[in-house]
């Protein structure tokens, strides 16, 4: 829809679709949340072959009108390129409405900067591209990795669905909610 046909009650109509839409799929999951809604809209000026995204506020997506929309995407053109273009129509290619729950509150978990060297289960060659050449590698189950203990590079922590491949210049951590970090040898984390 081009700025020039804005048509607010259309507009108001379809955000408001949209939002019920989105609110029925996060009832879907939720019923008992309170549901947050996001409006944006991806305009570009007329002819122009990508658009950009422009947030609106629920006010603005409530009761919309072609001068707000067109100074949001006046700010946020500019904001990218510097500034508008001037005589050129602006056009609304998509619309969209994201619905979601409030983010919970997450603590932080307990970060170990490694003290031990995970046991070893053999060797196995990788190529080292920052060497470019073959190498014995350590293999380190990932399971078998108690908290803190390091696995040092040239490794492959393995498990059963991937393997994390630690380069000469890394060492991998075992932290106590079970991730992997990977850390530069000789880095603040890395010690």
């Amino acid at each position: 829809m081009k700025l020039s046909d804005f048509d607010p009650e259309r507009i108001k109509s379809l955000l408001s679709d949209l939002q019920a839409e989105a609110t029925g799929f996060v009832r879907a999951g939720d019923a008992d949340s309170p549901v947050l809604s996001e409006f944006k809209v991806y305009m570009r000026y007329s002819g122009q072959g990508w658009e950009i995204p422009i947030d609106l506020t629920t006010a603005q997506a409530i009761d919309p009108d072609a001068a707000t929309f067109q100074a949001r995407f006046g700010e946020d053109y500019t904001r990218l390129f510097a500034r508008p273009v001037a005589g050129m129509d602006i056009e609304i290619t998509v619309w969209s409405v994201n619905a979601t729950t409030p983010s919970e509150d997450v603590a932080r978990t307990e970060t170990n900067k490694g003290t031990g060297t995970a046991s070893m289960d053999g060797t196995r060659r990788l190529f080292d591209a920052a060497q470019g050449a073959y190498t014995d590698a350590t293999i380190v189950l990932r399971d078998a990795m108690q908290p803190g203990q390091r696995a040092l590079g040239i490794a492959a922590v393995t498990e059963a669905e991937t393997t994390i491949i630690i380069p000469a210049s890394r060492d991998a951590i075992r932290q106590p909610d079970g991730c992997i970090d990977v850390v530069v040898k000789g880095s603040a984390d890395g010690q």
